[in-house]
């Protein structure tokens, strides 16, 4: 008893200091996730544990069906035997039949070795062909008695015959031919035919358009105007032109003169919407341009290239043209219309452009500060530049004029 007591003792003790030292220790993260994945682990080692016995069952089946196939392989070999021991013996019977036989081949014999249906068909054709060999031979007794007595045919003339129907048949088949190429020759010419119809429909109509659209360029497409798209286009520029030249011309004879486009046809240029009319607003009259004074035809004429310089500009996108040079005229203007006219080129000038006058008029002369000088002396003539220092004398060829 004491003894047990104090092995009791030391197991309590035992426990005890077991209990301590699990209490020391920090429990799991997750029990359940062990538990569950202990139960996981229990649940795939059944599922192995049974594929295990399926294979070992299904090896167990498949070791019996190899036993079985073997024991049917054997008995088939068996089976196999017998049979080739039972061929044999049939070929040996056979071949002793078959020598013994009327039948000197194997092909004889399949021959005769027909069904009843096969036979009786045979035999009904034999006795068609026996029934129209009697025929023809009655046919042959008939036609030996019809010919008895008879004159022999002439063999030659009919073999000439022949010949003769033998060359016409070739010629018409040949001719027959020729009509088939040619046929067919007429049947690719009319699909070409009709291609080159559909071609020419289609460009009869281009040709239509295009000639309509000529007229109307040409203006042809109205007999009573005539007016081309070029005459046409040139008139809506004179327009603008003769717009802008009637604000010049106004400004240059104090509000007197304007500019219009004749509406009457005089001759082919004014047919054309081309000509130009003066509108005498002190007077109320219009007359044509050509019935203008020297002085007045100057005025007009500088003001229909001014306002030409103008429209050019806008048509090219507002590029100025820097440089307006004018050419005589000068001469029969009066003292009033050339001080109009100065005081115009000035304005000119006064825009940053650069104005050319070519004149032999003394007064210009004097206006007009810069000048290019040619002077004549003798069969020689210089170019100096006088107003603009320094001034500069270049020889000219011989034969120059002087201004």
């Amino acid at each position: 008893a004491a003894a047990a007591a104090a092995t009791h003792a030391s197991a309590m003790t035992a426990a005890a200091e077991a209990r301590d030292a699990a209490a020391s220790v920090p429990p799991p993260a997750d029990t359940a996730a062990l538990v569950d994945e202990q139960r996981d682990l229990d649940t795939r080692k059944q599922k192995i544990v049974a594929a295990v016995q399926a294979a070992r069952t299904a090896a167990d089946t498949a070791a019996a069906a190899v036993k079985q196939a073997d024991e049917r392989r054997a008995a088939a070999r068996a089976t196999a035997a017998l049979l080739d021991e039972r061929a044999t013996t049939a070929k040996a019977v056979f071949e002793a039949a078959f020598a013994a036989s009327p039948f000197r081949t194997i092909a004889d014999l399949t021959a005769a070795a027909r069904d009843s249906a096969t036979i009786e068909s045979l035999s009904s054709a034999i006795a068609a062909v026996d029934r129209e060999a009697v025929t023809a031979a009655e046919a042959l007794a008939a036609a030996t008695a019809a010919v008895d007595g008879r004159e022999p045919p002439d063999v030659a003339a009919l073999e000439a015959t022949q010949r003769d129907l033998e060359q016409r048949l070739r010629a018409t088949r040949e001719a027959h031919d020729a009509a088939r190429s040619a046929l067919r020759d007429l049947e690719a010419l009319q699909t070409a035919h009709g291609e080159l119809a559909r071609r020419y429909a289609a460009a009869e109509s281009a040709f239509r358009v295009s000639h309509r659209l000529h007229q109307v360029v040409s203006g042809m497409a109205h007999a009573e105007d005539k007016v081309s798209l070029h005459r046409w286009v040139l008139g809506a520029v004179l327009e603008e032109v003769v717009t802008e030249a009637t604000r010049l011309l106004r400004d240059m004879t104090r509000g007197r003169y304007e500019l219009v486009r004749a509406t009457t046809a005089g001759d082919r240029k004014s047919l054309a919407g081309l000509d130009i009319d003066v509108l005498d607003t002190w007077h109320g009259t219009r007359r044509p341009a050509r019935t203008l004074s020297g002085g007045e035809t100057f005025l007009a004429s500088l003001a229909l290239s001014l306002a030409l310089a103008r429209t050019a500009e806008r048509h090219q996108g507002g590029r100025r043209l820097e440089t307006v040079f004018i050419d005589e005229g000068f001469g029969s203007l009066d003292a009033d219309t050339l001080e109009v006219a100065m005081a115009t080129l000035v304005s000119l000038r006064d825009s940053g452009r650069i104005v050319g006058v070519i004149s032999h008029v003394d007064e210009m002369q004097r206006a007009i500060p810069v000048q290019l000088r040619i002077d004549r002396r003798g069969d020689r003539s210089t170019l100096r530049i006088v107003g603009a220092p320094p001034a500069e004398t270049l020889p000219l060829s011989q034969g120059a004029s002087s201004s």
